[in-house]
């Protein structure tokens, strides 16, 4: 029996971006993971080979809340499927640099994973024609939507320099006082017995 062939069907994930920040300054590039679960899944066109996509955190206007800038970022994923099946991705946060790593482990992911899942049909009343009957994003906590939503917050020290101009750590300066005063105070009293013996 010939195998139907399919016009190939392109279907949109939506996905949010919510980046919380505590300092603007920090210039945040996100790299997230898709990895296929189901054989002959394509990868978006947004991902490369190894199924990696990426995008800075801080683009366009921030809103101040409190003591943090908030950035909602909204775009797609675009994927395009050949056959019907049933189809299962794995989007997790992977990677994040700022041109300093030493920030890197100070991110956080409100939702770090999602699992979607597409379910393509074949549409038989117009077939052989491919058809989307299913889209459910659930992400690590169970809760199910029909979008992605990746959050990550930073929570690291600000990148404002210290008000006195010097990197020395003020403490520093008070034990070096402190030390100072103790070694006079030494001497002093090593004067007087001396002068006190002559006498």
């Amino acid at each position: 029996m010939q195998r139907a062939e399919y016009e190939p069907l392109e279907v949109v994930l939506p996905y949010k971006h919510i980046y919380t920040t505590n300092d603007k300054a920090v210039d945040a590039l996100f790299h997230y993971i898709i990895e296929s679960k189901t054989e002959d899944g394509a990868l978006p066109a947004e991902a490369d080979a190894n199924g990696v996509f990426s995008f800075q955190g801080n683009d366009g206007a921030g809103v101040t809340s409190g003591a943090n800038t908030v950035y909602d970022l909204q775009g797609e994923l675009h994927f395009t499927f050949t056959k019907p099946g049933a189809y299962e991705y794995l989007i997790r946060g992977d990677l994040v640099t700022d041109g300093q790593k030493a920030h890197a482990d100070r991110y956080t992911f409100e939702h770090r994973q999602y699992t979607v899942y597409f379910y393509i049909a074949n549409d038989t009343d117009n077939g052989p024609k491919l058809t989307m009957r299913i889209l459910t994003a659930q992400d690590d906590s169970g809760i199910k939507e029909n979008f992605v939503e990746l959050d990550p917050v930073y929570k690291g020290p600000t990148s404002t320099p210290p008000e006195t101009g010097d990197a020395t750590p003020i403490g520093l300066y008070e034990l070096l006082m402190l030390g100072s005063a103790v070694l006079i105070l030494l001497f002093s009293g090593q004067a007087l017995r001396k002068k006190g013996k002559s006498e």
